[in-house]
Order: C-alpha cells, then structure tokens, then sequence
C-alpha cells in the first residue's frame, strides 16, 4: 500500500517524528487548520472580489454590484479576524503543550539512565530540555503554521492565476522553480550550521555551570579573570556560527524580493500590452497584480521558516538522541519483589568497572552483611568502597559476579521495590527548594508531621529545626544557610523515615561537628537494630562500633574483621588507626578502638 508506506516513511523523519507529538491533540490541530483553510480561502478571494467590483460596478457603473463587493470585503475581514484569533491561540496551546510533554519524557528518561549513561554532562543535558525543546515548540507552533498557511496561500493563488490567464501565469511565475531550489539548497546548509551553533551552546552553558557550583575555588585562586576570558572566547565562537546562520538566512530574502519584483514587472509590461490590445480587461490585470504581491508573502515567509525548520531538525535529533538510548537499568520482565525483606546481603566475587573505562574498579569483591549487622567499609579514596554501595540499589550493574538480596539477585528485583527497602545517604547531600517538612518526606509526601518529626530527632535534626524561621515549613530556597552539618542530618532524617531494612551511610560524618558525630554514632547504634547497616567512612571512630570492618585498596578487600582484631594486626587497618591517632592513648583500652578524645 503506496499510503501507508508514504505515512511510515513520514514518521521515521525527524520532521515527522516532532509531527507525531501533536497526535494526542488531533482536535485541537485539526481545528486550528480548518480555521487556517478558512482564513486562506478569504484572503485569496478578495482579489476576485476587487476585480468583479471593477469590472462590473465601476467600470459599468453598477452601484448594486459595488456595494455587494465592498460588504463582502468587509465580511471577508471581519471572519478572517475572528478565525486568526481561535487558530493563534490554539497553535500556541499546542506548542507549549508539545513542549510539556518533550521535557517530561527527557527527564524521565534521563532520570532512568544510569549516571555515565550517554557522556552527556549536566551542562548538555540542561539545553536539550531547555533550548532544544524551545527550538522544536517554535516549529510546531510557529514554523508549521507558517509553512502551512504559504503553501496553501501560494497553491490557491496559481491555480486562480492560471484560471484568470494561463499564459500570463506561465510568463510571471518562471523565476518560481528557481527560488524553490534556492531554499532547499540554503536550508541544508542552515541545518548544518543549527547544529555547530547548539554543540557550541552545550558548551557554553557547561563552562558556565561549572563556573557557578566552583566560584569559591575560582575566587580562592584568583582566577576570575582568566575564566571569564575563556567563557568571552567560547561567547565569541558561539556568536560567529550564529552570524553565519543569520547570513545564511538573510541571502534569501533580498532574492525573493528581486524575483518577486521580477515577476510583477512582467505581468504589467505583457499584461498591459494584452489590455491595449483588448485581450484583458483591468480588473484581471489588477487582479493579477494582486495575487503577485500576495504571492509574495508566503514565497518570503517559506525561505524564511527554511531556518526555523532547520534549527528545529537539528534540535530535535539531539532530543531524540536522548529519548532513543535504551534504559540500560530496568525491571525485569518477570520482576520479584520479596516481603517482608530481612535485608540480607551479599556479594560473590564482583567484578565492576565504568561503561567505556575498561579498567576494574572492584575486583573479586565478596561479602556477607546479615540482618541487624553494621558493616564498616574504609580505605583510601578511591579504592572502590563507595562503588560497592552504588551496586547495592543498582544504580550500576556489575560486570561480573553478582549481588543479592536475600538470596535473590539484584537484577531480578522490581526495580522500585528494590529501592525502597534501601534508605542512602551520601556525603554530597542534595536538598531541594522544597520546605524542610517535604525535604525530609520526600519518599513519603503523606507522612504524618509526627513521623517526620521522629525521623528528624534520631537524625538530630530537631533542635536546629525548630529554630528555623518557620521550623518544619521553611523553605529552603528563601535565603536560609545551612552548614554541612546540618544538611547531612537533614539527609539523613530522610532516609529514616521510610523505615529501610537496609541503610547506607556513604561518609556522612565527614560534615559533622565532633559533638554531633559522637551524638549521632551513639543513635546509630539504636537505629540499626533490626536492620543491615553500611558504614562507609576514613574515619574510624565513625566504624568503632561496627560488626565487621571490611579494608579495601585499589579495588579488593584486603583485611576484615572485627576493630578489634584489626588493630591487633600490623595490616593497613592499623596502619590508618596510627595515622589518625599517633599517641599510644588514642586507642581504647575498653573496645581497642580509637578513642573519642583524639577525634
């Protein structure tokens, strides 16, 4: 079937890719481009009605006929008027809705990818949601409309043209076919240049970010004027491809003028001669002049829109780069999801390295936390200790072994049931412009104020709260400072309140004060009762109380054991226990675990 192998080919193009979104809105389009036919057959009409009400009224002194031609223009502008409203209204509506629904479903896929998913930084991802989907909302919503209306005009125009006088029509529109090449041969180019320019945007609005998260390391080092020089040079390199997009664009316009003057120059020389001659009367020269100029307009506007498509095609293939990567982190298509969870863990021989590293960042890795236990990961940076918790919610896969839970692989969890047995939290604490009641339910938005309020206390967390300006319901977007601190406990309450049967705290002291540290150790201890703990931390008073202390360096686990028996052993775990307390009277005589004195 030619058809429907015309519609498929349609929708697996970019342009008909950007089409199928209005689907969902059929009505509305199809509304607002009845309204458009409406408004293009008044237009179109009002030529004939001119040369009707010359040739009739004024040259045969037909009042009646007069009249009736000037109502009718009148009525003609009235309807046009009246439509051009309703239609311009609900392409917008239709635009800002296709835009909605483009950076929902980014989004949503980027919030399923995994971290390194695609090499795209935050900086790029930002301008596909912003600046991309505003080039692809201006297309369906302006670029279409248009394109639609000038094709329409321009087709109704020849073919009343060719009716009045094919020979006439032949003559005038020969410079046509010309300009039709021009703006397919220009709009390639601008498609090409569209995508440098958003490239070079992708890049200026990283630089920027980075410059705005680091902006104490660059006043520390007193190296603001050397970047801002490097954010002008890549201002000035953004700007050039622009320029050269605007020059690209604007070689069209003079041409259609020169053409369309072309064209009206020949229909007034030869029509002229054809009305001395009596083979054409002057309400169809006038007529024909008309349509000429009205020609015009949509032949302009079409090589003007040749830019908006392209700058919309080459936005769109950047958006649907994105839409089109496959979650590489999914459910399972026979998904578990075990109750009640005991929160048993263990890891077989993992073997795990980043997509595209190729080296190893965990080698032979194996395990084995039960429930009601904390264990305690240290190392140096790098060794691969936090890497191990990011297996834990499947954030990576691993790349060899396997990790379970309850004796069930990860992989084979419902990837929503696996997460929610599992409270996190991070040294990089994230908070969000939300009041602190909601900041800290975030994973529970009904949760009673009483429970957030409990959550809060074991994190201690509350006693700051309440100094708030507006306690549990101040916003954290209206100026209030927080320290480190006390953003970690806030974090921390967060994970609590969901009551996880497994909890992971990835070096969440580092930003405590000693006196909140040694507060929030000693509530950890009743905190992790029932549950399996993850201690992740250098610091060793953090781990004094842990079940079992797994030592990891580039990538393996080379000591465990209980503190004690560790600090018995001249192995690397004693070896950091003697760097971070040097005095023999670091240690403690009661648990041989450093002591709180010398933290």
């Amino acid at each position: 079937m030619p058809g429907y192998h015309w519609g498929v080919c349609l929708q697996e193009t970019t342009i008909g890719r950007m089409l199928g979104y209005l689907a969902p809105y059929r009505r509305q389009a199809a509304l607002s481009y009845a309204g458009m036919v409406v408004i293009v057959l008044g237009q179109i009409s009002v030529p004939l009605l001119i040369r009707a009400t010359i040739n009739a009224g004024i040259i045969h002194f037909n009042e009646r006929i007069l009249a009736f031609g000037s109502v009718s223009i009148l009525i003609v502008a009235f309807v046009e008027a009246a439509i051009r409203f309703d239609r311009s209204y609900w392409l917008q509506y239709l635009g800002e809705r296709v835009a909605c629904d483009l950076r929902a479903q980014l989004l949503a896929q980027i919030l399923r990818q995994p971290p390194d998913a695609d090499g795209l930084d935050d900086g790029e991802l930002l301008v596909r949601i912003t600046d991309d989907v505003t080039n692809v909302r201006t297309f369906l919503a302006t670029s279409c409309r248009v394109a639609v209306h000038a094709l329409l005009t321009g087709l109704g125009i020849i073919g009343i043209m060719l009716a009045l006088d094919w020979r006439l029509s032949l003559v005038a529109l020969l410079p046509l076919p010309c300009l039709v090449l021009l703006v397919f041969r220009y709009s390639s180019r601008l498609e090409g240049a569209y995508v440098q320019i958003q490239a070079q945007l992708d890049t200026l609005i990283t630089h920027a970010q980075e410059n705005l998260v680091g902006i104490r390391i660059v006043r520390a080092f007193v190296q603001e004027e050397t970047e801002l020089a490097r954010f002008q040079g890549m201002a000035a390199t953004l700007y050039d491809r622009q320029l050269q997009a605007v020059l690209i664009r604007t070689v069209l316009s003079p041409l259609t003028v020169v053409l369309a003057g072309l064209s009206t120059a020949v229909v007034l020389g030869l029509g002229g001669t054809m009305v001395v001659d009596g083979k054409l009367n002057i309400g169809t020269i006038l007529a024909f002049s008309l349509y000429l100029g009205m020609l015009a307009d949509p032949i302009q506007n079409i090589s003007w829109i040749a830019g908006d498509v392209a700058r919309a095609q080459a936005s769109a293939r950047r958006i649907f780069t994105v839409l089109d990567a496959p979650p590489k982190i999914v459910s399972p298509r026979h998904a578990v999801a075990p109750a009640p969870v005991r929160g048993e863990v263990t890891l077989e021989d993992v073997v795990f390295n980043y997509s595209g590293s190729g080296v190893d960042v965990l080698r032979g890795v194996s395990l084995v936390a039960s429930p009601g236990m904390q264990l305690g990961l240290t190392g140096p940076v790098g060794s691969g200790k936090s890497t191990v918790m990011q297996l834990l919610p499947r954030f990576f896969d691993v790349t060899a072994g396997r990790v379970t839970i309850d004796g069930v692989d990860v992989r084979d969890w419902d990837l929503y049931h696996l997460r929610h047995q599992i409270g996190l939290v991070t040294q990089e604490t994230i908070l969000f412009s939300l009041t602190v009641r909601e900041n800290i339910a975030f994973a529970w938005p009904d949760a009673p104020l009483e429970a957030v309020v409990e959550a809060a206390q074991q994190a201690q967390a509350h006693a700051f709260i309440a100094q708030l300006p507006q306690g549990y319901e101040t916003r954290l977007d209206e100026g209030v400072a927080l320290s480190g601190g006390q953003r970690q406990r806030l974090a921390l309450a967060r994970a609590l309140l969901v009551n996880p049967p497994i909890l992971i705290l990835d070096d969440v002291t580092s930003n405590l004060d000693l006196e909140t540290d040694v507060a929030l150790r000693e509530a950890l201890r009743t905190l992790s009762y029932g549950r399996t703990c993850f201690l992740v931390s250098q610091r060793l008073t953090t781990l004094r109380h842990a079940d079992r202390i797994y030592v990891f360096d580039e990538g393996r686990i080379v000591e465990q054991g209980a503190p004690q028996e560790l600090l018995t052993q001249s192995g690397r775990y004693r070896r950091l226990a003697d760097l971070q307390h040097p005095e023999p009277s670091g240690l403690s005589e009661a648990s041989g675990a450093p002591s709180e004195r010398t933290e």
